[in-house]
């Protein structure tokens, strides 16, 4: 949905919705803000986030099927789980709580997108992989206002240095459905122990249906605001990613802006 046509759909559902995104909530906040990253970064990474995500939800639903259910995983002492790439292939290691630290449990390595193999996992963690874990566990504490019970975790190298950047998605069972707030970014260290800094990455709990309703009829765009940062962030890339769907988004400065196949373009009035 290009150009004038999708310009004039946004407006069209802003004028009879009542200017639902609220005319109120179009100041700029007071907040000092979060962390920002240029366009270029904010679409890498949440096409990172997107991917990871998936291979997650996918490792899991395979092991789960090897192993019968997820009683077998706390038997094991499974506390979590980390996504690694090498060369292009992507594993998700589940790790366990062993006497003397977190080793792997279990691995799911992928040939394709769509296909994974889970086996018990043999010998230990890498440094690396440690610290990683050790950045999931930390990020999810940060979780001061949770939106949801469910929280999904993402754990990416830091764009800026040799730590993480740690992502946990507020996550929803209703199918057709997205969290657009809720989620949070925490920049951790190097060795996974300290947390640098913490994002709220809005403002509120906004879901939005993104498939078909009682009707039938699917929404064109998905419509929201987003008040914590000048710009779209890569919540939004994934979001678009997740759903399909383009997003029309309005900043605190009241720019709108499009995410459509997991790209920002700043629309053209």
């Amino acid at each position: 949905m290009q150009g004038l046509g999708w310009f004039a759909w946004v407006l069209m559902y802003v004028f009879l919705s009542g200017c639902g995104i609220g005319r109120a909530e179009l100041r700029a906040s007071e907040d000092p803000g979060i962390r920002e990253f240029d366009m270029p970064t904010i679409e890498k990474l949440g096409k990172a986030i997107y991917e990871r995500d998936g291979y997650a939800a996918l490792a899991t639903d395979i092991l789960l099927a090897k192993v019968g259910d997820v009683k077998a995983l706390h038997e094991a002492k499974v506390r979590g789980w980390i996504v690694v790439e090498d060369k292009g292939h992507f594993r998700v290691r589940f790790i366990k709580q062993g006497p003397e630290g977190f080793l792997p449990a279990f691995d799911v390595d992928f040939s394709s997108p769509e296909k994974g193999v889970a086996a018990k996992a043999e010998g230990a963690l890498t440094e690396r992989e440690v610290s990683q874990f050790r950045a999931r566990q930390l990020a999810i504490r940060e979780i001061k206002q949770p939106c949801s019970k469910r929280y999904n975790t993402v754990v990416l190298p830091d764009v800026d240095g040799e730590g993480f950047i740690a992502y946990c998605l507020a996550a929803t069972m209703k199918t057709k459905e997205v969290f657009l707030g809720g989620h949070y970014r925490i920049t951790v260290s190097a060795d996974g122990k300290t947390v640098e800094r913490v994002d709220r990455l809005s403002k509120g709990c906004l879901t939005l249906p993104w498939g078909p309703n009682d009707k039938g009829q699917v929404p064109a765009v998905l419509v929201t605001n987003h008040m914590v940062s000048p710009r779209p962030i890569e919540i939004h890339v994934w979001a678009n990613l997740v759903s399909g769907m383009d997003l029309a988004i309005f900043t605190k400065d009241g720019t709108m802006w499009q995410v459509e196949n997991g790209k920002v373009m700043k629309t053209k009035t």
